[in-house]
């Protein structure tokens, strides 16, 4: 090997470390980009495969929730279109709530953007939910593969996720709905429509009140009642006594599981 060829190789050893080095990012680099991504976008960061690699690559001092999902309409993804404004509430939550950001982030891949990310995890349902905890830093925690959020186990809702969050996070992670004005005015309207309705109705309801063929109907009821579950008792018993095989027929309102029900 002469002098030339030897160079040559060490000059292309070099310059293949330093595009390298030059791919990953450093730490800092990512923490940047995570804390400008997700303040434009409501604490969520939109990824794509390379992005989705470059974020969860060790080393991590941040803890990252990172949601696949399907939202192309050809694909029609029902649980994907439930949960997304559940997850972005709460990363904007998060992101208002006065905590430091760098300490959880969150991320969505949709499946348009990361088919590589879906292939190489083996993934073909959506929406799935990973957890990566961080690899360095004071909240470091020695765990290997990302944890998998449940969505049979823990649901859909907003305050269930965030409950989630924060027992793997050990922060309380905030879940500030908006107010549902058109709830609060159907309500209002409910209300003040049923107070309407009983004003106008009121001489006809305190007549029928007042009426002692009201109360003496009632009476009458409430006498046969007591009386036919009194009565299906003691045919019960005394058939039982006796050994025999019956059909009892008793009122459909009777809890007593002593006494079988039957059809007639």
């Amino acid at each position: 090997m002469d002098v030339r060829t030897f160079f040559f190789i060490i000059l292309s050893s070099f310059i293949l470390l330093l595009s390298c080095y030059a791919a990953k990012p450093s730490l800092e680099t990512k923490v940047a980009l995570l804390n400008q991504a997700s303040s434009q976008n409501l604490g969520v960061v939109e990824l794509d495969s390379n992005l989705y690699d470059e974020f969860v690559a060790k080393p991590r001092n941040y803890s990252m929730a990172i949601l696949l999902t399907a939202l192309d309409p050809q694909i029609n993804c029902i649980p994907c279109k439930e949960f997304d404004p559940e997850f972005r509430l709460v990363a904007s939550s998060w992101l208002k709530s006065g905590n430091e950001p760098s300490r959880l982030y969150f991320g969505v891949l949709d499946f348009k953007n990361g088919r590589e990310i879906y292939t190489k995890l083996g993934l073909n349902n959506a929406p799935t939910l990973f957890y990566f905890s961080p690899s360095t830093g004071p909240y470091a925690k020695d765990v290997s593969e990302p944890y998998k959020y449940e969505f049979n186990k823990y649901g859909f809702s907003a305050e269930a996720f965030a409950s989630y969050l924060s027992g793997v996070l050990g922060t309380p992670v905030p879940v500030n709905r908006p107010l549902n004005y058109f709830a609060i005015l159907l309500t209002v309207f409910l209300i003040l429509g049923a107070l309407a309705f009983i004003k106008l109705m009121y001489p006809l309801i305190e007549t029928v009140v007042r009426n002692k063929n009201t109360w003496a109907a009632i009476s009458l009821a409430s006498v046969y009642d007591f009386f036919a579950k009194t009565m299906c008792e003691k045919f019960y018993v005394t058939l039982r006594e006796n050994n025999n095989h019956f059909k009892l027929c008793c009122p459909k309102d009777r809890t007593d599981s002593a006494i079988p029900y039957c059809a007639v």
